[in-house]
C-alpha cells in the first residue's frame, strides 16, 4: 500500500511539473529596470521608488508621517521624471510635449501606491502610474498625436422618413471599403479566405533589428510606406493602450529583483498547475476538444529588417511582409485592432538603455 501510495504521489508530482512547464511561453514581459523605479513595456504601467529615513528624536508615529509625506513627493516627482523620457515615437518623447505636461502631472498624482514599509530606520515607497487605460498616459498623449476623425456630412431631411412616423429610420448609404483594404485585396489576386484567416495577432521579432520601444510604435515598408500606426488602429484602441505590447526571448529575459509570483510587480498570476489541484487538471486533460477552428487564435509571426527613425521605434519590414500584413488586417482586423507584439532584446532600452545610439544621448 505504501509503495502504491508514493507512486500516485510521484506521478502526480510529475503532471503538475509538466503543467508548469506547458504554460511558459516562449516570451517575457518586457521590464525595463532603472535605478530608482521600473517600466513594464508589456502591460503598460510605471513604478517609481522612493526611500526616506525616519527622523530621529522625535516620537516614532510623527517621524512615520512626515517619511511618508516626503517619500511620497519624491515618488511622484520620480515617475513623473521616467514618464516625460518615455518615447511617443521615433522621433519624440513625450517631455517635447510641454503642453502635455500638466495632464501627466494629475496622472501621476493618482498613481496607486502598491508597496510600502519600513526596515533598518528607512521608509520606502512603491508608486505605480497607468501607461494603459482611460486614466493612464496613452489617453493623455492620443489628445495631440491622433489624426483628427472626420465629422459625419449631416443628415438630409427625408418625406418618407416623416410620414413613415416613429419607428422607422432612413437606411444609410453603403460606404465604400477603406483604399487600404482595396490594395491589399488587389496585391493579393484572390478574393477568397487565405491561410492569413486563421491568425487573430502579429508579432514582430525585432531582436536582430535593434527596434527600441515606444508608445505610438508604426511599422513600415522599406519604402517608407506606413503599414500600421496611429492612422490605422481604431481611434477607441490607439486612445486607451500603447500600439504594441513589447515581449523579451524568454531565455534572454531578466527578471526584477522585486518580483513576487503574487504582487502586481512580479511575473504575473501563479501558474495555474500550482493552484488547481491535480484531479481537476486531470479532468481538464479529458475533456472533449474545443469546436473552435484549428489556429484562430495564433499569432502570425514576421521578421523586422531594420529599426527606423531617430528613437530607433519604427519598424521596417519587406515589401512581401508588408503585403501579409495588410492581407492579414483585411481577414481579420488584426492591425486596426492593435493586436501587435514586438519582440525586443532585454537590454535595448527605452527610456535609458546600455545600448543608446550616439544622437540619443
Amino acid at each position: 500500500m505504501k509503495l502504491q501510495r508514493v507512486g500516485r504521489v510521484l506521478a502526480l508530482c510529475g503532471l503538475v511539473v509538466l503543467a508548469v512547464f506547458a504554460q511558459r511561453g516562449p516570451y517575457s514581459p518586457y521590464r525595463e529596470k532603472l535605478p530608482d523605479g521600473m517600466v513594464d513595456w508589456d502591460q503598460g504601467w510605471i513604478r517609481a521608488d522612493a526611500s526616506v529615513p525616519l527622523r530621529k528624536g522625535v516620537p516614532p508615529a510623527q517621524a512615520l508621517v512626515e517619511a511618508q509625506r516626503v517619500a511620497m513627493i519624491k515618488a511622484q516627482a520620480t515617475a513623473l521624471r521616467i514618464a516625460m523620457r518615455l518615447p511617443v515615437n521615433s522621433e519624440r518623447r513625450l517631455e517635447s510635449y510641454e503642453a502635455l505636461r500638466i495632464r501627466i502631472k494629475g496622472i501621476v498624482a493618482g498613481g496607486e501606491v502598491v508597496d510600502e514599509g519600513t526596515s533598518a530606520g528607512v521608509y520606502h515607497i512603491s508608486l505605480k502610474v497607468p501607461v494603459n487605460g482611460v486614466h493612464g498616459i496613452v489617453s493623455a498623449v492620443s489628445i495631440v498625436t491622433l489624426p483628427p476623425q472626420p465629422q459625419p456630412p449631416p443628415k438630409e431631411p427625408s418625406g418618407h422618413g416623416e410620414a413613415g412616423g416613429y419607428g422607422q429610420s432612413v437606411k444609410p448609404s453603403e460606404q465604400p471599403p477603406p483604399q487600404q483594404k482595396e490594395e491589399a485585396q488587389a496585391g493579393t489576386g484572390q478574393e477568397g479566405p487565405s491561410d492569413l484567416a486563421s491568425f487573430a495577432s502579429v508579432t514582430v521579432d525585432a531582436t536582430d533589428a535593434g527596434a527600441k520601444p515606444a508608445l505610438q510604435p508604426r511599422i513600415i515598408d522599406e519604402k517608407g510606406r506606413e503599414v500600421y500606426g496611429v492612422k490605422t488602429v481604431k481611434p477607441l484602441v490607439a486612445g486607451t493602450k500603447t500600439l504594441a505590447r513589447y515581449v523579451t526571448p524568454a531565455d534572454g529575459g531578466a527578471t526584477s529583483s522585486h518580483a513576487t509570483w503574487l504582487g502586481p510587480e512580479g511575473l504575473g498570476p501563479l501558474p495555474l498547475a500550482l493552484i488547481t489541484p491535480p484531479w481537476r487538471l486531470l479532468a481538464q486533460a479529458r475533456r472533449e476538444p474545443s469546436v473552435r477552428p484549428r489556429g484562430a487564435l495564433n499569432s502570425l509571426e514576421v521578421k523586422a529588417v531594420r529599426a527606423s527613425g531617430r528613437l530607433k521605434a519604427d519598424i521596417v519590414v519587406t515589401e512581401e511582409t508588408a503585403r501579409k500584413l495588410r492581407e492579414l488586417d483585411v481577414r481579420t482586423g488584426a492591425l486596426s485592432n492593435g493586436r501587435v507584439t514586438v519582440v525586443v532584446r532585454s537590454d535595448v532600452g527605452g527610456v535609458e538603455s546600455r545600448r543608446l545610439c550616439p544622437e540619443d544621448q
